[in-house]
């Protein structure tokens, strides 16, 4: 039995080291939009607008603070997001357009 899981975790690790190693581990939290055509991501602590069908991402936040976790509004105008600009994460809210 304890050869077993010794092997099952010698198997995780070397899963684990093989997986990705040179995709940027910064990209963050992507978000796609209601209707599907957009996706916000958090970027080296910025938030990020990007097409769906690929293209240049466009800056939505430019601050010295973390930036992270877009969540959009039901219709697709707004989006939320957490950042610690006051010392501790709070929501702040950002047009999509």
């Amino acid at each position: 039995m304890k050869k077993i899981i010794l092997l099952s975790a010698l198997l995780m690790v070397f899963h684990a080291k093989s997986q990705n190693t040179s995709s940027p581990l910064w990209l963050r939290y992507p978000a796609i939009s209601p209707d599907g055509s957009q996706i916000c991501f958090s970027f080296r602590g910025d938030l990020w607008l990007v097409a769906t069908a690929g293209g240049e991402a466009k800056m939505l936040t430019s601050h010295i603070a973390t930036d992270r976790q877009p969540v959009w509004s039901a219709d697709g105008n707004m989006i939320a997001f957490a950042s610690d600009r006051h010392g501790n994460f709070d929501v702040f809210v950002i047009s999509a357009k």
